[in-house]
């Protein structure tokens, strides 16, 4: 429900230890069980990398920023033991772990269904200063319209407010798997 209605989003970088992985998976399991034996009303998704090191992302969406202030689901309290023995285990499966708090552009961003895509190609933009607002226009007008164009129906620009520098954008749009990749890049083909 949360990613169907909320604009600020949080993404969590964890690189996980060689040799780690299998250790990493299983602990994940284990919390998204017991978040559904809770009934959990903070929901995330996690993606995993399919190319470069073995590297996980953690999202999750908010509907205003006072829900950082709340540190543990209140539907899991009574898990609270169970829940720090598994974020130890992933402690321990972990190299390093960066989060950044960004704001969805809602004109940039489709609206969001309960289906959520099978791959999604991610990008950075760095903005030089005083160029963001150009920028943004630019998305507007060109790619938006030629992810549009070019059948994709889930997409979306973030801004980066905390955790990275602030003139930067991320943008995502759904694949339905590699062979999407066989072809052009469908905003390019819908440019021209």
């Amino acid at each position: 429900p949360a990613w169907a209605q909320s604009d600020i989003r949080s993404r969590t970088h964890i690189r996980v230890k060689p040799g780690s992985g299998g250790d990493f998976r299983a602990a994940v399991r284990d919390m998204v069980e017991l978040y559904k034996k809770g009934g959990a009303t903070r929901t995330f998704t996690m993606w995993s990398s399919t190319t470069g090191p073995s590297e996980y992302m953690v999202v999750s969406y908010m509907a205003k920023w006072a829900d950082l202030d709340q540190t543990m689901d209140p539907k899991m309290k009574e898990h609270q033991g169970a829940m720090a023995a598994i974020a130890a285990r992933l402690n321990g499966c972990t190299e390093s772990i960066e989060t950044e708090l960004q704001t969805m552009v809602p004109e940039l961003t489709a609206p969001r269904g309960k289906d959520f895509p099978a791959f999604v190609r991610t990008g950075r933009t760095t903005v030089a200063p005083g160029r963001m607002n150009d920028v943004l226009e630019l998305f507007k007008n060109e790619l938006v319209p030629a992810w549009k164009k070019g059948g994709i129906t889930i997409y979306g620009v973030g801004r980066i407010r905390y955790g990275a520098p602030n003139n930067q954008l991320t943008t995502f749009t759904a694949m339905k798997g590699w062979a999407d990749l066989d072809g052009p890049n469908p905003a390019e083909t819908a440019m021209g």
